[in-house]
């Protein structure tokens, strides 16, 4: 078995179906490890030994976030956000943010590795409204405002938007059982000029909208943006 088999691939057990239509949901630890690891485009992390010590505990958080589900507590991301500006005003912010986070963490173990998505999905969210928005793909550093020597590293997606910058994702990383104790970034949805001190994001590339599905899962992609645009509607 290849634990470097990604979510889209065809599972090795030979049944044709994708990964995660089939033995990824019912793995051990191990392929727990691996997948709530983060990125479903590659990670930092994926460069470290599947046998590392996990700064936290995979169970439990998947645990967590199950009983979450049940009990429909899950975090959105409106309930940390630093939001500077009013273009859009802040209750549409808080809404695509929060409607995008619910899409994606459909994901079995959560949204932490959904960032890809979630930019996605913004951005679609922005553009059916009539904003303009690009999906930048590249690495982000978070830092620890008390020790500026613990940092985490990954690969990263966010949007920009009318010279905005849109980290909306990021609380997540509390879910990910290799960011380390003391970094925990909050949503950001402001002017590129006054971004956090407690990140650096380096773009490497725009994805364009014509690339969504040969990039990502198209069946996903297309019915959470359906799912985006009726809500949208039924909103606004």
């Amino acid at each position: 078995m290849d634990l470097k088999t990604g979510r889209n691939d065809p599972c090795w057990c030979g049944s044709e179906k994708k990964f995660k239509r089939c033995h990824w949901p019912n793995q051990g630890t191990q392929i727990k490890y691996e997948r709530a690891n983060f990125g479903s485009f590659g990670t930092s992390v994926r460069m470290q030994s599947i046998s590392s010590i996990p700064k936290k505990d995979v169970d439990k958080i998947l645990s967590l976030i199950e009983e979450q589900r049940r009990d429909g507590t899950r975090p959105l991301p409106s309930r940390l956000l630093q939001s500077i500006g009013d273009n859009p005003v802040l209750e549409v912010r808080n809404f695509l943010l929060d409607i995008c986070a619910k899409l994606v963490d459909e994901n079995w173990c959560g949204r932490s590795e959904m960032c890809i998505y979630f930019a996605v999905l913004l951005r679609h969210g922005l553009n059916f409204l009539g904003k303009p928005a690009e999906v930048h793909i590249g690495k982000a550093t978070y830092i620890d405002h008390n020790n500026q020597d613990n940092r985490f590293e990954w690969d990263h997606s966010w949007v920009v938007s009318e010279e905005q910058l849109i980290d909306g994702n990021i609380d997540s990383m509390l879910e990910n059982p290799m960011v380390p104790n003391g970094i925990a970034p909050a949503p950001y949805w402001g002017p590129i000029e006054t971004t956090p001190s407690d990140r650096k994001l380096y773009s490497s590339r725009i994805l364009d909208s014509s690339q969504d599905v040969i990039e990502l899962d198209e069946q996903e992609i297309t019915m959470w943006k359906q799912r985006l645009e009726v809500a949208l509607k039924d909103k606004f």
